[in-house]
């Protein structure tokens, strides 16, 4: 609901939610901003070829393996923003 309502530039996903399956939420987002392809950015602790391959396969466009640095993060979501451009919404985190 926030994606739609957001309707952000680009998405830093954690798979390790609390309350959620982060594969599956990933796979919601995916199918909800089909019309509006939205950059999702995957980040986990132990992201192993399996889990990537898996992120990917759902709809994300990029993993990054915690911890990494801000510097990390912020090169990783300028990369998925050179993509095709979508509105001014900004980056949402979740």
């Amino acid at each position: 609901e926030v994606v739609q309502n957001v309707q952000p530039d680009a998405i830093m996903l954690d798979l390790h939610l609390p309350d959620l399956e982060g594969f599956d939420l990933l796979k919601v987002m995916s199918l909800k901003l089909a019309k509006r392809p939205t950059p999702i950015l995957v980040m986990a602790r132990q992201l192993n070829a399996e889990k990537v391959k898996r992120a990917i396969e759902l709809g994300a466009k990029d993993c990054l393996c915690k911890p990494f640095s801000g510097a990390d993060a912020m090169e990783r979501v300028v990369r998925l923003l050179k993509g095709p451009k979508s509105s001014t919404g900004g980056v949402v985190h979740v």
